[in-house]
Formats: C-alpha cells, structure tokens, sequence
C-alpha cells in the first residue's frame, strides 16, 4: 500500500504542479492584456485626424419649398408660403445675386438654417408640370373622340 500511496501523491503533486504552472500563464495573460490595452488607449492621435475631427461641422439639412417672391435685393429675398391655410414669410440672405426673378414670380428654393438666418442655396423658377384639367379641356377631350 506503500507503494500505492506515493503513487498518488506523486500525481497530485504533478496535478498541483500544472494547476500553478496554469495560474501563472492565466496571470501573465491578463498583465500583458492589460498593459496593451493602456498602451492603445494613450497612443499619440494622428494630428491631421485630430483637427478634422474638431473641424467637422455638424451636416447642414437643406431644405426645399416653393413660394411667392415678395421683395428682392443683391443680398436679400423674401418670399410667402402658405402651409396648412397659414402664411408664412421668410426672409433668405443670398449668396449672389439672382436673376430672372421678379417680385410676384413662383420660385423652388431650397435654403438652410445656419447662425439663426436662412441661407439661400438655390432659388429657381418653379414651373407645375401637373396638369390641372378644367371642365373646357375636359369638352375638348371628348370631342377628339
């Protein structure tokens, strides 16, 4: 029984070897994992990366709706539009000068918000493409058939 016994504690004490031996890749692991991870977190930034991510301005949302031309200057437009049986009128700071608009002209214009002014994009001739049909064009359709 001697025999038997050293046996197992010659297995045990291979076992409580290995368990140590385990223990300290387990530690090592993690000091090396973690010594990496504060090294990445305080690596020096890129500086063209560090100005362009201070430089970037939040995206502006352009905006479009058509209206009616009320008064116009080198730098200033002013145009009415009626929203749910509401009229509003806007004022528009241009960027240059417009031509071919007039004061009563239905223009598309598409602008943003930036400082609190309304900034002018692009104002363009707004043209209906829709076909209104009227009670004549209506009599003329069903003669041509």
């Amino acid at each position: 029984m001697e025999g038997n016994s050293e046996k197992n504690e010659g297995d045990i004490r291979i076992l409580f070897e290995r368990l140590i031996m385990f223990k300290a890749i387990f530690v090592f692991t993690l000091i090396t994992t973690a010594i990496t991870a504060g090294e990445l977190s305080s690596a020096p930034v890129n500086e063209k990366t560090a100005k362009q991510a201070t430089a970037k301005e939040p995206r502006q949302t352009q905006v479009t709706f058509v209206g009616i031309v009320k008064a116009i200057s080198t730098t200033m437009l002013v145009v009415e539009r009626t929203i749910k049986g509401k009229v509003e009128t806007l004022e528009f700071a241009l960027d240059k000068s417009i031509e071919n608009i007039r004061v009563g002209d239905r223009v598309k214009i598409s602008h943003i918000k930036k400082d609190g002014k309304h900034i002018a994009m692009r104002v363009t001739l707004f043209i209906d493409k829709r076909i209104i049909k009227t009670p004549e064009t209506k009599a003329a359709k069903q003669d041509a058939h």
